[in-house]
Formats: C-alpha cells, structure tokens, sequence
C-alpha cells in the first residue's frame, strides 16, 4: 500500500483496497486523499471527508503548525503532502522532508516515531531528523555569503512560550550576528 501511495497510483490503490472489503467510497476517499499536497487549503479539502477523530485530529495539529508557518511569513517555503509516506516503519505521525534552494534533492528528513523507544524500555514520544551535511556544505560552498557566527559570545537565550514568536525572536538575534540558544 505505502508504494502504491509513494508513486501517486489512485487507481491501484483503489484496487488494492477492494481486496479488504471497503466500499467504493471510502476507497475513492482514501485515494483522493493520498494525492493532496499544496498549502493550508488542503487541509480544508480534507475535511470535507475526514470524520474519524484521531485523523480530524491530525489535521488540527497541521493546522495549528501551518498558523505557525504563517506568522512567521514562511508560507511560500512549505508544503503539506497527505500522501507523503516514509519508507520507514517506526514513523508514528508527522513525518518531514526538509529541502534548500541550490541543493536539488532533499538534505533531510525527519518525523515522530513515539514506538521505537518502546524497543529500548519505556514508550515515550519522540521526534528526530538527520541532516546531509554533504549536501549542505556544498550548498554552502557556492553560496556568495557566508555564514559568519561570532563563537567567543554567550548566546541570546531565548525563552518564549508562543512557538511562534520564539522564532521570530531568534530571526531577529541572528539577523543581528548574535548566537541564540532557545529554551523549549
């Protein structure tokens, strides 16, 4: 099923699906639903369908994570994907694809996985991401400004409890050449 979604292929799916005895239309629904990407008026869209409750519930969170995006003036470097599926199976929510200008492919990539800790002792939720830093630096490289940070200065510490301006407030301490430490 994930493949099926990965390459955008509604109609297989929707065959796939017919094997698990699901009407034709909440397999038309689900296959309509894995091919949503675009801004936040996607999520509308899919609410239209959506009615069980850890799902309207998922939505609200991007939706509260897209008010974020918003005020921080961002809406033009993100997308939300419904049909983004990780190859990965210990994934528990939000995955991510992060992406820079100059680069050509993804340089990372991250997500929720609150079960895998569970395989090492007590369950608790979790999020991570890695970064190619290869790919970064060559981004970098060609880059006509440097990035310069003063390293012998204490950091800024930043403790803000709306998401939001937190971020906003370590935009405007770098854009200044300070070093920022955020305190969650």
């Amino acid at each position: 099923m994930r493949a099926l979604i990965d390459t955008r292929d509604a109609r297989e799916l929707q065959r796939f699906l017919h094997s698990y005895a699901i009407s034709e239309e909440e397999r038309t629904v689900f296959a309509h639903l894995t091919q949503l990407t675009g801004k936040d008026e996607i999520l509308k869209r899919a609410r239209q369908v959506i009615t069980n409750e850890r799902s309207i519930a998922a939505l609200n969170d991007l939706a509260a994570l897209w008010q974020v995006i918003e005020r921080l003036g961002l809406r033009t470097s993100f997308d939300i994907d419904l049909g983004d599926v990780s190859q990965l199976d210990y994934y528990t929510g939000l995955t991510f694809k992060i992406f820079t200008e100059g680069a050509g492919a993804r340089v990372g990539r991250g997500g929720r996985y609150d079960r895998l800790i569970e395989n090492f002792g007590t369950s608790e939720p979790a999020i991570g991401f890695i970064l190619d830093l290869d790919a970064l630096t060559d981004v970098l490289a060609r880059s006509p400004d440097p990035i310069i940070a003063p390293m012998n200065e204490e950091p800024v510490i930043l403790g803000e409890t709306d998401l939001a301006a937190k971020f906003l407030a370590v935009q405007n301490e770098r854009s200044l050449g300070r070093r920022v430490k955020v305190v969650f």
